[in-house]
């Protein structure tokens, strides 16, 4: 019995971590939207992502499965900005199975406001000018996080301040002693 208890346990410490490392690839691979049949996603230094800060340059890419064609149209809505804003105009994109193929890149303006961006993705049949499917991916826009030379700035500038103020004060109790 105790024998089956540890082959038990050593078994659950092997799957534990491999269903939490299967679950989080899943996760990092499930930013963007499928429409029809294609996975369109936003990445940022050739890395998926679903949040980004003010100022920052995203980038649309698409992989199909299967070799096929259609025009694409592309807008980004920010938040209290009402219409959206070209991404990309309706273009013809050819795309071969199992290629990764890029779109388009926006720089998300550092005066825009924060908050859920969406980019609408629309597919039109290329032949007829039909609308087919269309769908939506959304970005958390952040605040830039201040530079890390700003808080060593501060520091060794507080660091100079209270050198100062501690050489004044020998100073003056050696004039008094």
């Amino acid at each position: 019995m105790r024998r089956m208890k540890s082959i038990i346990l050593r078994r659950a410490a092997v799957a534990v971590p491999l269903t939490l490392s299967i679950a989080s690839s899943a996760i990092l691979l499930s930013f963007g939207v499928d429409i029809h049949g294609i996975d369109f996603y936003l990445t940022k230094d050739g890395v998926r992502i679903d949040e980004c800060t003010l100022g920052d340059t995203i980038v649309l890419k698409a992989l199909s499965p299967f070799d096929q064609r259609f025009d694409i149209y592309v807008q980004v809505f920010l938040p209290g900005w009402g219409a959206g804003a070209p991404m990309l105009d309706r273009t013809t994109v050819d795309f071969t199975a199992g290629v990764e193929v890029t779109l388009a890149s926006y720089t998300i303006p550092s005066n825009a406001n924060k908050g859920t961006y969406t980019v609408h993705v629309n597919l039109y049949n290329p032949g007829e000018g039909t609308a087919i499917e269309q769908g939506d991916i959304t970005l958390n826009v952040l605040a830039p996080a201040l530079p890390i030379e700003l808080f060593l700035g501060i520091g060794v500038a507080a660091i100079a301040v209270v050198g100062l103020l501690v050489a004044v004060r020998r100073r003056a109790q050696t004039r008094k002693g």
